[in-house]
């Protein structure tokens, strides 16, 4: 290829850089195909290596927490799942985890685990905390407050976040949509 690339562009203006997609390696008279790299964040043309595996969910209801558990075993077993019944707690831990998540996803009505039980926050609370970090990968918001939705939305959209809506509509919609939507955002 003289002096032109990809699209038409003048060579100099290309990122020479190209992710592998499948190398045959020869292996004794068969061939052995690398997996390709696993895009994230839902970018176009990102072709980093999935190394975060950490899924973060803020939810407390318990029915919920279960079906997530086995989502995310569904995922595989590289990935770890970190779960929240409060948005204090979340806030309080989860920023140390932002390095090695991958997804993260949010509830905003939550209801105290009994009456001694601190105020639980919402999930605004910490999509506001959330939007003051870096984007570090694609957030689900999960919630059926239809107007407090679209304030987490907002938080994370004029924050620079992928933020993608699941509402909660029939009762399997965890396996069904939910997870489509995480894997399709952590590229499996």
């Amino acid at each position: 290829m003289t002096g032109r690339a990809y699209g038409n562009k003048p060579e100099n203006t290309v990122n020479k850089i190209k992710p592998k997609i499948f190398v045959p390696v020869p292996v004794t008279g068969s061939v052995k195909r690398e997996p390709a790299p696993v895009r994230f964040n839902n970018e176009p043309g990102c072709s980093t290596v999935l190394k975060n595996r950490t899924i973060m969910i803020l939810e407390d209801n318990e029915e919920r927490i279960r079906e997530f558990e086995r989502a995310v075993g569904a995922l595989g077993s590289q990935f770890k799942l970190r779960l929240w019944r409060d948005a204090p707690t979340m806030k309080a831990k989860c920023a140390e985890l932002l390095a090695d998540t991958c997804l993260i996803s949010l509830d905003h009505d939550l209801a105290p685990l009994n009456n001694r039980s601190p105020d639980p926050g919402t999930g605004l609370e910490v999509a506001e905390f959330l939007s003051r970090h870096k984007p570090v990968c694609p957030v689900i918001l999960h919630t059926s407050n239809h107007e407090r939705r679209w304030s987490m939305h907002n938080e994370f959209r004029f924050a620079s976040w992928n933020v993608e809506i699941v509402p909660p509509i029939g009762g399997d919609w965890i396996q069904n949509s939910w997870l489509s939507k995480a894997r399709a955002l952590i590229g499996f």
